[in-house]
């Protein structure tokens, strides 16, 4: 059974639009802390126009997270399980909005997950 409740919860919550497309999500937790994502949701409320257009969750190094299309609205929620996506150390989670031809789409973003130490 996991131990993850032993450390420190994260919820971090954001938006990214066509005038603000790039968003920092969960701050960087140090150079001995690991940011584990358990949960996220994508939630696309304005379609990105001219084609092309994405919303992408990466770490503060620019490392891909995951990416959704964003040509149309839609949700889409990403389940890293219990022990969760191990990000880090020593990097934070980013939130962009790209791609389009015309105008980038505007989306919400949740994380949940939680913080780990570096053992070794």
């Amino acid at each position: 059974m996991s131990d993850r409740h032993r450390y420190q919860q994260i919820n971090d919550t954001g938006e990214v639009t066509n005038s603000s497309a790039t968003l920092d999500l969960a701050s960087n937790p140090g150079t001995v802390t690991y940011l584990n994502i358990e949960n996220l949701m994508i939630s696309i409320f304005k379609a990105a126009s001219g084609g092309g257009g994405y919303v992408r969750v990466q770490d503060t190094d620019g490392a891909h997270i995951f990416t959704v299309p964003a040509d149309g609205v839609g949700v889409y929620p990403i389940v890293f399980g219990e022990e969760g996506l191990q990000v880090g150390p020593n990097v934070g989670i980013q939130v962009i909005t790209a791609g389009a031809q015309t105008e980038q789409a505007s989306a919400s973003v949740a994380l949940t997950g939680h913080k780990t130490f570096r053992t070794a």
